[in-house]
């Protein structure tokens, strides 16, 4: 998500979109000044159709949408709308394939796992087994996808050892076998 600051500035004798002349006064009044307002547009400078995706997320995740052909925005806004109607619910919505929106209410990482499967791009992955935070593996450019099958498939063929994985510093997966095994790993993780 891109922040942009827009930089508003007072000039005298300037014609301001919607406002008309500005006189000596009003721009004294203004503080003869610029004054910075920082705005959150997940959409800016996304142009054209693209296929947007809605989840819920938690112990049942699933896709509630799906539409192809859709600007960002319009996107944007049914994500929004669908998170109003479903306060007590963690939401995760992607256009193309990028996060444009995300909300959680639940307990952290409700909505890692579904992320983490609608992400292409390539990061950093370290998976731990949370007995003495042993890592089992540390590696650049994969997946998320790819790590939590790799996270998975370590989980099914050590069925005796609490894991914690790590995707980009999210955890995308966990498995503890005793109440807080990997609470240890996850507190000396960035």
């Amino acid at each position: 998500m891109k922040r942009i600051t827009v930089m508003a500035f007072w000039v005298v004798g300037l014609l301001l979109e919607g406002c008309g002349q500005v006189s000596v006064e009003e721009a004294q009044s203004l503080g003869e000044a610029a004054q910075a307002v920082e705005v959150t547009d997940p959409c800016y400078s996304l142009v054209g159709s693209g296929t947007y995706e809605g989840f819920f997320c938690g112990s049942s995740p699933h896709q509630f949408i799906e539409t192809r052909n859709l600007d960002c925005r319009s996107a944007y806004d049914n994500c929004v709308l669908n998170s109003n109607n479903n306060p007590s619910v963690s939401v995760l919505c992607t256009w193309n394939g990028r996060v444009l929106y995300r909300r959680e209410v639940s307990t952290g990482g409700s909505c890692s796992q579904v992320e983490c499967m609608s992400t292409t791009t390539p990061g950093n992955y370290a998976g731990y087994f949370c007995d003495g935070s042993h890592k089992f593996i540390a590696t650049s450019g994969i997946s998320c996808k790819a790590a939590f099958d790799n996270c998975v498939l370590n989980a099914n063929n050590n069925p005796s050892k609490s894991i914690h994985c790590e995707w980009n510093t999210r955890v995308i997966y966990r498995k503890d076998l005793s109440a807080n095994a990997c609470n240890a790993v996850a507190a000396s993780t960035p």
